[in-house]
């Protein structure tokens, strides 16, 4: 009896269960990833994220002035957040470009 009760008290030592699975997923789903690496934005789908952005945020303004009646810094606020994320689309529309230069990497446009 006590035999029995050593033997439940001590765990048994197991080997790690290797994660062959998530290797096997992982090695499948690095290749759709470098797909996308290598692929330019267009202009037009840089000018469209704007447009949706821009519409987001006259949605969220709108929402705002309709549940909370304030508006005071709201249209600042969502002003800079159109201008920033304007800014920050020339940005990497221009690093995308001169990266494509440098690599020569085709165009999306081509």
């Amino acid at each position: 009896m006590a035999k029995k009760k050593r033997s439940q008290q001590t765990p048994e030592k197991t080997e790690p269960k290797s994660d062959s699975a998530t290797v096997d997923k992982e090695s499948h789903a690095a290749p759709a990833r470098q797909k996308g690496v290598n692929e330019r934005m267009a202009l037009r789908d840089y000018v469209l994220m704007n447009v949706y952005f821009d519409v987001f945020c006259l949605v969220q303004l709108i929402l705002v002035r309709l549940f909370l009646r304030e508006t005071r810094g709201m249209y600042f606020f969502f002003g800079m957040l159109m201008i920033g994320f304007l800014l920050v689309s020339i940005f990497d529309y221009l690093y995308e470009k001169a990266y494509a230069k440098e690599k020569n990497v085709p165009s999306a446009s081509s």
